[in-house]
C-alpha cells in the first residue's frame, strides 16, 4: 500500500493497495490464480475511485506485488501511479518467466499510461522480477516531472525510467556479485542526501552474506555508490535491507533520513522480533534502533516502515508493521494477527 497525494481533487491524500494474489476472470476454465490487481481508495472515506488491471493478465503474474504514487507523467495536473507486475512472463510459454514489467496508469482516470519493460527485455533473466520494489525517484533528470525507480531483485539491479518519456535513465547493478543477494528488494529514493541538488537512491539487499543484508545510497546525479548502511550487529538471517523509508528529517537536525528494517532480528533474546535503524542520512551513522514495544518471537517488527509528522515539529515518526505479533483486543488472545505501531 502507498499513500498517493489528493487525486480526486477533495484535500485528502488518497491510497493504491495492491492485490498480487487476485485470480483474474469470472469463468472457470478461464481464471489466472495470482494474476493480481490493484484498488485506489479515496483518503477521505475509503470509496474504491479505481480498479487497476492487468490488460494482459496471465497466471502467476502478480500485478500489485508493488505499488507507488509517481509524479504527473502524462501531464494533467494529477500524480499518476505505478503498480508492478513482477510475475510477468516474456514470450508465452516459450519464452522467459518471471520477468516482470511496470505499468503506469492515470490518477485522473485510472487509464493505461505507458508499459515500462525490462530494458534487456530480449536477453533479460528468467526470475528477474522488474517491478518488486517501486518508488518515486523524485526528478532525477531535472525535467520537471518526478522518476520512477524500479527494483529486480531477481538479478540484482535497480532501474530508473523517466516519468516525462519512460527513457532508462540508470541501470545499477549489486556492489557486491553474489548469488542469492536480492539487492532491489527494497527501493526508496527522492530525497537529496549529499545536497548537490539531485534527489538520491536507497537499495536493500537483505538476502547478502547469509541473510544479514545492507542498504546503499547511491548518487542521483550519476548512479555511483554513496554510501553502505550497515547494522552496528550484523546478525545471519536478520535480511536487514527487507524494507526502506526515507524521511524528511527522523533525527531532528532537518536533515532527510533513512530507516531500515531487518525484521528477522534477534531482540533481547526473541527469535526474529525485528528492529529497524535510523541512519542519519547526512553521514551514514546508525543513530537509532526502534524495536516494537513488545517484541515477540517471529513477530517480524520492521516488515514495513513509514514515516509522518503527526505533532508539526518538521520532525517525522517512524510507523512499523508487525505481521506476525499476537494481539489481545477486547480481552479474546489473537495469535500472528499482526500489528502496526507508531513509535513515541
Amino acid at each position: 500500500m502507498a499513500a498517493v497525494a489528493d487525486l480526486n481533487g477533495d484535500g485528502i491524500t488518497d491510497l493504491i493497495a495492491g492485490v498480487p494474489h487476485h485470480i483474474a476472470g469470472t469463468d472457470v476454465d478461464e481464471e489466472k490464480v495470482n494474476a493480481g490487481e490493484a484498488f485506489v481508495f479515496s483518503g477521505k472515506d475509503g470509496s474504491v475511485l479505481f480498479t487497476l488491471s492487468d490488460p494482459t493478465a496471465e497466471e502467476d503474474g502478480k500485478m500489485g506485488a508493488a505499488v507507488a504514487g509517481v509524479g504527473d507523467v502524462n501531464g494533467d495536473g494529477v500524480p499518476d501511479l505505478a503498480v508492478g507486475v513482477p510475475g510477468k512472463d516474456i514470450g508465452g510459454e516459450d519464452g522467459i518467466p518471471n520477468v516482470g514489467l511496470v505499468y503506469l496508469f492515470s490518477g485522473q482516470t485510472g487509464a493505461l499510461i505507458r508499459t515500462l519493460n525490462h530494458p534487456d527485455r530480449g536477453g533479460a533473466e528468467a526470475g528477474a522480477a522488474f517491478g518488486s520494489a517501486l518508488a518515486n525517484a523524485g526528478d532525477v533528470d531535472g525535467d520537471g516531472v518526478s522518476d520512477v525507480l524500479i527494483g529486480a531483485p531477481g538479478e540484482g539491479h535497480v532501474f530508473v525510467f523517466s516519468g516525462k518519456t519512460g527513457n532508462l535513465l540508470f541501470d545499477i547493478a549489486s556492489p557486491v556479485t553474489e548469488d542469492l543477494h536480492s539487492f532491489g528488494a527494497a527501493v526508496a529514493g527522492g530525497k537529496d542526501f549529499n545536497r548537490d541538488g539531485k534527489p538520491d537512491f536507497v537499495v536493500g539487499s537483505p538476502n547478502l552474506e547469509g541473510l544479514r543484508g545492507a542498504a546503499y545510497i547511491f548518487n542521483g546525479s550519476d548512479g555511483s555508490l554513496q554510501r553502505t548502511l550497515l547494522p552496528k550487529t550484523r546478525q545471519p538471517f536478520a535480511k536487514f535491507g527487507s524494507s526502506l523509508c526515507v524521511s524528511d528529517d527522523l533525527t531532528g537536525d532537518r536533515r532527510p533520513d533513512v530507516a531500515v528494517g531487518a525484521p528477522g532480528q534477534n531482540v533481547n533474546g526473541l527469535l526474529q522480533a525485528g528492529a529497524i535503524t535510523v541512519f542519519d542520512g547526512r553521514r551514514g551513522r546508525a543513530v537509532q534502533i526502534i524495536s516494537s514495544a513488545s517484541p515477540q518471537t517471529r513477530g517480524l517488527f520492521g516488515t514495513g516502515i513509514a514515516a509522518a509528522d503527526f505533532d508539526g515539529n518538521r520532525t517525522e515518526t517512524i510507523i512499523a508493521g508487525t505481521p506476525n505479533e499476537d494481539a489481545v483486543i477486547e480481552t479474546v488472545s489473537h495469535l500472528e494477527i499482526g500489528q502496526i505501531e507508531i513509535q513515541p
